[in-house]
């Protein structure tokens, strides 16, 4: 599915990275090399708001993609925090 998509962002909802059963974490794993994270500053109620690391995905055999992924405090358990775009773009 990527290979037909190729985002330029992959947004991945649940970043805990303790388990290693996030969507983020999961991805940081499938990507290619171990990809240094940002974390922004906001935070809420004591939780980064957001993560981001940029992706290196093999795809259809030799195609690499390289999404930004992101990831957001999961809804369901945190309000979803203001500042997403500016976040992603800085």
């Amino acid at each position: 599915m990527l290979a037909k998509v190729q985002p330029d962002y992959i947004v991945c909802l649940g970043h805990d990275e303790r388990n290693g059963m996030s969507a983020f974490s999961l991805m940081r794993e499938k990507s290619e090399g171990e990809p240094e994270i940002s974390p922004s500053d906001e935070t809420v109620r004591g939780y980064t708001a957001f993560k981001k690391f940029a992706g290196s995905f093999q795809v259809d055999g030799d195609a690499l993609l390289t999404p930004t992924v992101v990831g957001v405090l999961h809804p369901t358990y945190y309000e979803s925090p203001p500042g997403l775009r500016k976040f992603i773009d800085s």
